[in-house]
């Protein structure tokens, strides 16, 4: 009997460990995985966000050549940096956890 005890304890920790990776694991691969698909380009450099501007508002966006030059330019240095920095190192934790999870399973 204390053996069937012991057994569950180490099945309980198994599934509570999975259950943990699980709600960390998947939000942050879906935020990760949006973030280098579909690339934003800094607050500094971001001149299609309404700013502080209440929701819903429409932003009305300078038309000019050079202004279409700076939004193309802002977008093109975010795809260019998607795979550096603090991406790099969340790519590189999640593969650890990813990992993790499937040694647990």
């Amino acid at each position: 009997e204390n053996e069937q005890l012991l057994s569950y304890d180490s099945h309980a920790f198994l599934y509570f460990a999975l259950t943990v990776l699980s709600v960390i694991l998947l939000p942050w691969s879906y935020w990760l995985i949006k973030a280098i698909l579909f690339p934003r380009p800094s607050a500094e450099l971001d001149f299609e966000s309404g700013g502080s501007a209440p929701d819903g508002s429409q932003v009305r966006l300078c038309k000019t050549s050079f202004m279409e030059a700076r939004r193309r330019n802002s977008l093109a240095i975010a795809k260019a940096t998607r795979f550096r920095g603090i991406n790099l190192l969340q790519i590189v934790a999640l593969t650890f956890g990813w990992s993790l999870m499937v040694r647990v399973l």
